[in-house]
C-alpha cells in the first residue's frame, strides 16, 4: 500500500478532505517547507527555537485554522501526545503509515471526527473503536469519556494490538490504571459483543452497508460514526466518484430503526481502508503479496 499525505481545505459550508497518492518512499513530503505543517523530528529543534512544545504548536495552529463547534477535540489532542504513538513525523498534519497496510489519520481528520461526536463524548460513555491501529484515536476517545467511561479498541492485526497497548502504557498510563481503555484482537466487522451495548461506535473504515449485527451492539439513543461507500456518496454531491466517501452519523431510535445524518462533507480516506481493501485484508485465503494479484483474482 502506498503511504498517503492529505491536503486539506474548506469549501463552502462543507469541510472537504482530499488525499494525494505518493510513490513507495516511506516518508512522503508533507509540505515540510511550510511551518504551518512542518514536521519536527528528533529533538524538534525548530520548535525549541520557538520555545513551544511541538504538540502545543500543532494544536494551536489547528485551533486557529479550524472553526469547530466544540473545544473538546483540541483539549483531547493536547492531552494525548502523538509523539508517544508514532515516531515517524508525529507532529505533521498528514497521514502516517503505521505498517501492515494501516495508517494513522492526520490530526485534522481526527479533530473533525471528534467534533462530529463531541455532543455524545461525555463522562462515563462506553465506546467501541473499530480499527484501532496504533491506539492514538482510541486514546483520544478515552480522554473524552473520562475516568468513569470506557473505550474498547478492536483491531485485526495482532502486531498493532500489541503496539497500541504499549503506546498507551507509555503515553497515557492513567488510561490503563483506571481501566478506561482496552485493546482486543478481532474482526471489527463483527463488533465486540462481550462489552456491548455501546453509547458510541466509531468505524475506522469505509463500509458499503452497516455490518449485520453491529447496530445491535449499539444502545438505543446511541450513535455510530462511519464513512459509507460510493453509492451513498452520490447523495451528497449528486455524482459518483470512486475515491470519495460520505461521512455518516447514524442515530439509533429503537431496536429496529435508525436515522442516518450525512455530515455535509466528503473525504477521500485511503487510510480508512476502502471496501476493496477490506476484502483484500479479510480474504479467507489470507493476505495476497501484491495488490494487483488480489485485484485480478478476487475482485
Amino acid at each position: 500500500m502506498n503511504p498517503l499525505c492529505h491536503v486539506i481545505w474548506l469549501a463552502g459550508f462543507a469541510h472537504l478532505v482530499a488525499g494525494n497518492f505518493f510513490n513507495n518512499d516511506p516518508a512522503p513530503n508533507c509540505n515540510e517547507g511550510n511551518l504551518d505543517v512542518q514536521v519536527f523530528s528528533g529533538k524538534h529543534h525548530g520548535l525549541l527555537k520557538l520555545g513551544k512544545n511541538p504538540m502545543d504548536y500543532l494544536v494551536d495552529h489547528l485551533n486557529e485554522s479550524l472553526d469547530l463547534e466544540s473545544q473538546l477535540p483540541f483539549k483531547a489532542m493536547r492531552a494525548v501526545d502523538r509523539g508517544h504513538y508514532t515516531t515517524w513525523r508525529p507532529y505533521a498534519n498528514c497521514i502516517t503509515n503505521i505498517g501492515y497496510g494501516a495508517h494513522m489519520l492526520s490530526p485534522f481528520q481526527q479533530l473533525m471526527t471528534l467534533d462530529d461526536l463531541a455532543e455524545e463524548l461525555t463522562e462515563g460513555k462506553k465506546v467501541l473503536d473499530i480499527g484501532s491501529g496504533n491506539g492514538y484515536f482510541t486514546a483520544l476517545l478515552a480522554w473524552c469519556v473520562g475516568k468513569t467511561g470506557k473505550v474498547i479498541g478492536i483491531e485485526h492485526i495482532p502486531q498493532l494490538v500489541q503496539r497500541a497497548t504499549h503506546n498507551v502504557v507509555s503515553g497515557n498510563p492513567e488510561f490503563v490504571k483506571d481501566g478506561r481503555i482496552k485493546f482486543v484482537l478481532g474482526d471489527g466487522r463483527k463488533g465486540y459483543a462481550d462489552e456491548a451495548p455501546y453509547d458510541i461506535i466509531h468505524v475506522g473504515g469505509s463500509i458499503e452497508d452497516i455490518p449485520e449485527g453491529l447496530m445491535d451492539q449499539l444502545k438505543v439513543g446511541g450513535v455510530m460514526w462511519f464513512t459509507i461507500g460510493n453509492a451513498k456518496a452520490m447523495l451528497t454531491n449528486n455524482r459518483r466518484t470512486e475515491s470519495q466517501l460520505a461521512v455518516v452519523k447514524a442515530h439509533k431510535r429503537n431496536e429496529k430503526d435508525w436515522d442516518e445524518e450525512f455530515l455535509g462533507r466528503l473525504q477521500r480516506l485511503a487510510a480508512l481502508a476502502s471496501v476493496e481493501e477490506q476484502k483484500y485484508h479479510y480474504h479467507p485465503n489470507g493476505f495476497y503479496d501484491e495488490w494487483d494479484v488480489f485485484e485480478a483474482q478476487a475482485m
